[in-house]
């Protein structure tokens, strides 16, 4: 090559070496996957939990496949009315995500109880969550008393 030419061709590369680095670059990153915020759940008779899609903008419409055990309303409100299993559906756009909501029978430890005068006991509930009111009382303090924790 010539010299002239030469000269050219090198001021051709550094114009076209500037342009290129001055181009921003864009980083091009996967949307993230909608999602529930919980895929299993435990729900306590007459209590709610709240379920959420994570990384959609698309309206959501929420199903029970056991409204008897766990029913779920437009905002995705579940609340437990039996013991039991349920499918919980958000069905958003063409997709759907589950959550298998479990609601535990509650029960008492004893249904009767005999005791002597002094004699302490402990109830114990089951199906029931801290969250959950529990008020304890007896009929007939005169004969038995029962603490708000259970202790008769």
């Amino acid at each position: 090559m010539k010299r002239k030419q030469r000269r050219t061709f090198l001021a051709f590369m550094l114009v076209f070496a500037m342009i290129i680095s001055m181009t921003n670059t864009v980083a091009v990153q996967a949307k993230p996957k909608a999602k529930l915020n919980k895929t299993k759940a435990t729900v306590t008779i007459g209590s709610t939990i709240t379920l959420k899609v994570k990384n959609t903008a698309k309206k959501v419409k929420w199903s029970s496949n056991n409204k008897a055990v766990a029913k779920v309303n437009s905002y995705g409100e579940v609340t437990g009315k039996s013991a039991g299993v349920a499918k919980i559906t958000a069905k958003f756009g063409k997709k759907k995500r589950t959550c298998i909501v479990t609601v535990p029978a509650q029960g008492i430890s004893e249904t009767s109880l005999f005791l002597r005068v002094g004699e302490k006991h402990k109830l114990n509930l089951s199906g029931v969550s801290g969250e959950d009111a529990v008020f304890w009382g007896s009929d007939f303090e005169r004969i038995a008393t029962v603490t708000q924790t259970g202790e008769i």
